[in-house]
């Protein structure tokens, strides 16, 4: 179920991408949850069937092939965003004078000190979240227990 509802979410940003409707980001992050979980079904595979059997081999292969596929698509969303940032830095070269480059690139500074702390923010976020994961899937923790703590602390929850 994992692998089907990983794979249904990058053709949809595929198609969007394809539309001109998706940022690479969220192609790059589908295609890396597409790989993760045909990686997690080999070993769970593994456990439930004979691990010397044909079609045990034949998962593996085919594992392997998406990993290798989804990391040519990243490759490939990498490359046109990279693409895309260089056209759009010519542009804008060709646009603005002195003058003002020195204030685009004082708003550049604040934009990116901006989404640093953005990330900062999200990571931690993500990081709340996985632990939270974790928890419910390893049981209830004690009140006294370190994730425990860490969940219930105002930090992890990322609200201002």
């Amino acid at each position: 179920r994992t692998v089907a509802g990983a794979v249904q979410h990058l053709e949809k940003e595929a198609n969007n991408a394809a539309q001109g409707n998706a940022s690479e980001e969220a192609l790059i992050v589908a295609a890396h949850a597409v790989s993760a979980a045909t990686t997690q079904l080999v070993p769970a595979s593994t456990v439930k069937a004979d691990p010397n059997s044909s079609a045990e081999r034949r998962l593996r292969e085919a594992s392997a092939r998406v990993t290798a596929s989804t990391g040519q698509l990243v490759n490939a969303a990498k490359e046109a965003a990279k693409w895309e940032q260089e056209k759009k830095q010519e542009e804008d070269d060709e646009k603005y004078n002195l003058t003002e480059n020195k204030s685009k690139e004082m708003e550049k500074m604040m934009q990116i000190l901006r989404l640093e702390k953005e990330l900062e923010s999200a990571r931690n976020q993500l990081g709340g979240m996985r632990k939270a994961e974790y928890a419910d899937a390893t049981g209830p923790a004690s009140p006294s227990s370190p994730s425990a703590k860490a969940t219930a602390s105002p930090k992890s929850s990322g609200a201002p």
